[in-house]
């Protein structure tokens, strides 16, 4: 349930002299409904008791240290990281000065967090609003209330629940598996006397004794409730905590007892009463009155709490649910001097209340564009100034949606607005399903069929969007490829898939081909230049696998290939820094010329990077990357140009994997300054994908674990724990021979 919204406007004050009478309805404005004072303001007070405890959230309105509180019958209890604090109000209405006696104690957690996470929970559809004063600054309006309260771990994996209602404030201590109950220590300061008496904790002070009923422990087990059996224990100095017989700690364990019978307190009020009710046509009930109580002893007023009172009177205005179980809103007015007091109330056709009284107050609320902003005659006692406050309801607005899709603005739930705010709808589709209409509180939607439209909130409105499966509509894939391969997956030809189905592709290459990319209607293709990938069939598609040629002794790489190296080295002298990876990125192909960036990672976490030509075919390339690509498709016998070296000769062909694939190498080994180095290059691309070099005393190899120049297999990497797989690596034999030089250096 979102939160109402109080909208304060047009308070009108209008001078009187001293003899004031009390003001009914406004004149001109109609209610659908009165009730006699001297019969509803008992029956009103009933209501009160029925409405749950509300724990109000702490926006500055009182001291930092305190997170959340409660207010009920002359008591406010504050809630701390530290501890729970008590403030208790008393008068003696038989004494001439309305004597008040006050008490103040708190229950203090001994050896507990003391920076627990505090959090309310079950938010409440009231909030609270508390305009003394007329400047806005100090006004505090949409403070949240809340039905719980929590204590995350105040002792270790421990919680601490706090809640209430009729009366009570109780607490739940939830021990969670792995915790002891034995942790909870508890101490109470500032009463007379702890004691237990037949089984309850019996706490002594000033007002009397304040008793705790024995702790219900039980665990929940599956759907079996399991009662625990234990109870109160008592330490030194006012301390105590619980015993707790066997119980399965397997599961959460509550420890439940209450805190504070509230309703046993006071008996009600300390001159505080309703003047003025009015039921709208939804059945809410609206009061309207005045409170004398310094501590707010009405329910309906939680927030009014004042460090120091200083209104010696103020009125207030509550909204009732139809129910009478829970606040809509409840707001005070007043200034900080005497005497504010409202009289009358009624309702409008739009649920705008309208608020009727005197006040003495100087610095009572007003808005901008007010008849009078300020008190029309002389100060208290000898003028009273009437005012009007007119409270503008909030509109609520519930959206949902059916299966097949989603309100995605302003969202699903209960949003509150002023009336006749626009607000955009947006329902969103799921795939396979379509938009049909909104329905429910349409009256003032722009365009009920329309996915995208607005709605007017001239009240409090239910829609839903309501979508349908389009099962029904069905699409073709046709696919093709050109020479050199096929695809396998879901094959060639014509396929019909319903709207919304992710149709995978995979696209395979004959013996002496390379896949290039996915071309067509490739819109919702994820990656074009992927052999294995999927399609989204949000419309008839026509799509081509392309395939190139790599013929014996011609280029095998493309613009966008890469691929990766990973070093490996023993004997590396220590404390030297060392190359980790080696990426070559293929930027672009013309004829038989690519341009490469090179990219190393040292271990020192620095990376160096460069960008140079090499011809693919003849083997000239720049110095320092002698061998990182040869002619695709050689085999056993051709000759290969190493720059720095010469020419070698191919060895030899073999499997092996790289980069997560079974792929076909050829190979070739040569011997320079007592170092042996052996290539291995993919045959198909001609790109390098292992080398070695060994001397005396230091070995160093690279090899290529991750590439874009074909599709690893689940297989492979399933069968390669011995391996990581997450490394990934190219070298050049330039490099190596530049970091074994770097050794001899050393």
């Amino acid at each position: 349930m979102g939160q109402k919204k109080i909208f304060a406007s047009a308070i009108l004050l209008v001078a009187l002299m001293v003899a004031f009478p009390a003001v009914g309805l406004l004149a001109g404005e109609s209610s659908t409904d009165t009730m006699d004072l001297s019969t509803t303001e008992s029956s009103v007070l009933e209501v009160y008791g029925k409405l749950p405890l509300l724990f109000i959230e702490n926006q500055g309105q009182v001291d930092e240290a305190v997170r959340y509180y409660v207010k009920a019958s002359g008591q406010t209890v504050y809630f701390t990281e530290e501890n729970i604090v008590f403030d208790l109000v008393r008068y003696d209405l038989a004494e001439a000065d309305d004597t008040a006696d006050r008490l103040v104690f708190s229950l203090d957690f001994l050896g507990a967090n003391s920076q627990p996470a505090i959090e309310g929970s079950g938010k409440d559809g009231a909030v609270v609003n508390y305009f003394i004063g007329n400047d806005p600054e100090n006004w505090h309006a949409n403070v949240p209330t809340y039905r719980e309260l929590v204590y995350r771990d105040i002792y270790p994996n421990i919680d601490l629940r706090l809640y209430g209602g009729g009366g009570m404030l109780r607490y739940d201590f939830v021990v969670n598996p792995g915790a002891t109950p034995e942790a909870i220590a508890l101490a109470y300061s500032g009463i007379d006397s702890l004691a237990i008496m037949d089984d309850e904790l019996v706490i002594g002070t000033a007002f009397g004794d304040i008793v705790q009923s024995p702790p219900y422990i039980y665990q929940q087990i599956g759907d079996e409730v399991v009662e625990v059996g234990g109870g109160f224990r008592l330490g030194r100095d006012n301390t105590y905590g619980f015993h707790v017989t066997a119980y399965n700690n397997q599961y959460p364990l509550i420890i439940d007892p209450v805190l504070l019978d509230y309703s046993t307190y006071l008996g009600g009020t300390y001159d505080d009463g309703g003047n003025g009710i009015v039921v709208d046509s939804d059945n809410h009930a609206y009061v309207t009155g005045m409170t004398w109580s310094s501590t707010g002893t009405l329910p309906i007023t939680p927030d009014a709490f004042q460090p120091a009172y200083a209104g010696n009177g103020d009125a207030f205005a509550t909204k009732l649910s139809p129910a009478g179980d829970a606040l809509v809103y409840s707001t005070y007015l007043g200034g900080s001097d005497d005497d504010d007091k409202a009289y009358g109330i009624a309702v409008d056709s739009n649920n705008h209340a309208y608020v009727s009284g005197w006040t003495c107050s100087g610095d009572f609320p007003t808005t901008d564009g007010a008849f009078m902003t300020s008190p029309g005659g002389v100060s208290y006692p000898d003028t009273w100034d009437a005012f009007a406050s007119k409270i503008v309801a909030p509109c609520d607005l519930t959206t949902d949606s059916t299966a097949g899709g989603s309100v995605t603005d302003p969202g699903e739930g209960t949003f509150t607005y002023e009336k006749g705010t626009v607000v955009d709808l947006v329902a969103t589709t799921d795939a396979g399903y379509q938009f049909v209409e909104w329905t429910g509180d349409v009256g003032t939607i722009a365009d009920v069929n329309a996915a995208t439209t607005t709605i007017t909130m001239n009240g409090d409105y239910s829609i839903t969007a309501d979508f349908e499966e389009i099962s029904s509509v069905q699409y073709d894939l046709s696919i093709n490829s050109t020479e050199g391969g096929s695809v396998t997956t879901p094959g060639e030809g014509t396929f019909n898939y319903t709207v919304g189905i992710v149709v995978d592709l995979v696209a395979t290459p004959d013996a002496g081909y390379r896949f290039v990319e996915w071309t067509g209607e490739v819109d919702t293709i994820a990656d074009v230049n992927a052999a294995a990938t999927n399609v989204t069939m949000n419309s008839g598609y026509s799509i081509t696998a392309s395939f190139m040629g790599v013929e014996a002794g011609g280029v095998g790489i493309k613009a966008d290939d890469w691929i990766k190296l990973n070093y490996t080295f023993t004997g590396w002298p220590a404390g030297q820094t060392y190359p980790e990876w080696l990426k070559f990125e293929f930027l672009s192909v013309e004829g038989t010329i690519a341009t490469v960036r090179f990219t190393q990672r040292i271990s020192d976490g620095t990376e160096q990077s460069d960008t140079a030509p090499v011809d693919v075919v003849s083997g000239i390339e720049v110095p320092g990357l002698a061998g990182i690509v040869i002619s695709a498709n050689l085999t056993t016998g051709d000759s290969v140009y190493i720059a720095g070296y010469g020419n070698v000769t191919i060895e030899g062909e073999a499997t092996k994997t790289y980069a997560g694939a079974n792929r076909t190498v050829v190979y070739a080994s040569f011997s320079q300054n007592e170092t042996q180095v052996t290539y291995y290059w993919d045959k198909l691309t001609g790109v390098m994908v292992e080398v070695s070099s060994t001397s005396p005393g230091f070995t160093a190899t690279a090899k290529a674990t991750e590439t874009n120049m074909w599709e690893a297999t689940e297989a492979i990497t399933v069968r390669m724990p011995w391996w990581p797989w997450i490394i990934v690596a190219v070298v050049a034999v330039g490099l190596v021979i530049f970091f074994l030089r770097r050794r001899r250096a050393a």
